[in-house]
């Protein structure tokens, strides 16, 4: 399936690795790195791994690490469209999805 990045979660993943550069280490950046990647290539191979969303029907979620998810949609069959990345520390009432 072809991945495609809406613009709001090219922003959030760009920023949530210039964070971990600049206030953990390059290091935490690149563990991030590498578990969005295979969080995305599992969602590549099994679309419906994630959990249905509660608010919109065609969205769903992994989970990236202990503090982010991954909210994505399944567009014809044939795309998978990265939506958005969630901090799960955040006040859950500022989810969209």
């Amino acid at each position: 399936m072809k991945i495609e990045w809406s613009d709001k979660a090219v922003n959030r993943a760009s920023e949530i690795l210039t964070y971990l550069e600049e206030n953990h280490s390059i290091r935490t950046a690149q563990k991030f790195h590498l578990s969005l990647w295979e969080t995305i290539s599992k969602v590549g191979k099994y679309p419906t791994t994630g959990s249905p969303s509660l608010k919109i029907k065609d969205v769903r979620s992994l989970r990236i690490d202990k503090y982010r998810k991954l909210f994505y949609k399944v567009s014809h069959s044939t795309n998978i469209i990265i939506i958005d990345i969630f901090d799960t520390r955040q006040n859950p009432e500022k989810l969209e999805y």
